[in-house]
């Protein structure tokens, strides 16, 4: 018994074994043990006492591995070296669970996450141990600009996480030149909008995974020339056909239609006149189609391209 109760009965009785041991008893606890022998030949009784007889605390540990990460949770490997099982909980004020064998792994568990474990001798709990659960890595992201217009920029960001996984909420911050221009959670695109031709930006952007770590990656990048509101202009000796640009954007050259070039002994001109002057030019006696197309200043010519290329916006600046 402890000091505080009365004696219980072990459930022993009748033996003749001169030793005996006492087994389900709580730790670091003083109790008296009492033994009554009886049944002598001549039918007496003797009684022998002993008091304060402390336990112990159990003997070992148990060891919480590091945590393993997989799809945004971790698991943990619990072990002893000694023959007792193992119980453990999350968090101070959980539950105890099991007990389980040496080497049993507990998954789902979050960052910050504390797991307990303690021996159990089918009794008392051995000394506590814990663990804080951490992502100690911060997420990985890259950049890269999507689409680029004279006015607007279009970047998309791969990112990933290999611990506690991208966060749940404004995962995403994107700067331009340093200010804030916009979050989202799940959206990985961002168009940075209202943008001035031929000016340099540096977008950023931050991305956060579920403990908090960032990452900042940024992309410089320039923006390109407004594009002209050209008419291309085909003049043929003393004719002149107009045609609105923008009717011609991505087709060939070749797709301008009723121009009569029937005379082909004598020169003619197409020109391109945009709203910055820049002219385009070719001209020669031999069919249409084969004409290469000349960009020149005055008289220094800047470059040429097939007759055949792809009409486009940027054309008109030289950018191929």
């Amino acid at each position: 018994k402890t000091s505080d109760t009365n004696y219980s009965t072990a459930s022993l009785s009748n033996s003749t074994n001169s030793s005996y041991t006492f087994e389900g008893l709580l730790k670091n606890t003083k109790y008296d043990i009492k033994v009554v022998v009886d049944g002598d030949k001549a039918g007496h009784t003797g009684t022998g006492e002993i008091k304060e007889q402390q336990t112990t605390t159990l003997a070992g540990t148990v060891t919480i591995g590091d945590p393993s990460w997989s799809s945004g949770s971790a698991s943990v490997t619990l072990s002893t070296t000694t023959n007792y099982k193992i119980k453990w909980k999350k968090g101070a004020s959980g539950d105890w669970s099991g007990p389980v064998n040496s080497g049993t792994t507990i998954a789902d568990l979050n960052h910050n996450d504390i797991v307990y474990a303690a021996l159990w001798d089918g009794t008392n709990l051995g000394d506590e141990t814990n663990k804080t659960i951490l992502d100690e890595n911060p997420p990985k992201a890259t950049i890269t600009v999507s689409t680029s217009a004279y006015n607007s920029v279009k970047i998309s960001v791969t990112a990933s996480d290999d611990e506690s996984g991208l966060a749940d909420t404004d995962t995403y911050t994107y700067y331009k030149n340093g200010v804030v221009n916009g979050t989202a959670t799940t959206d990985n695109t961002h168009t940075f909008t209202s943008l001035s031709a031929s000016t340099n930006y540096t977008f950023k952007v931050k991305v956060i995974d579920k403990a908090g770590k960032s990452i900042e990656v940024d992309k410089s990048v320039t923006t390109p020339k407004k594009p002209s509101t050209a008419k291309i202009v085909v003049s043929f000796n003393s004719s002149t056909w107009t045609f609105d640009i923008s009717s011609y954007v991505g087709k060939s050259w070749s797709a301008l239609k009723g121009i009569n070039l029937s005379d082909t002994t004598k020169t003619r001109t197409l020109r391109i006149m945009g709203q910055d002057e820049v002219q385009w030019w070719m001209s020669g006696t031999e069919g249409l189609e084969g004409f290469i197309l000349t960009y020149k200043s005055n008289t220094t010519v800047y470059g040429s391209f097939p007759f055949s290329t792809i009409i486009k916006d940027q054309t008109y600046y030289g950018n191929y």
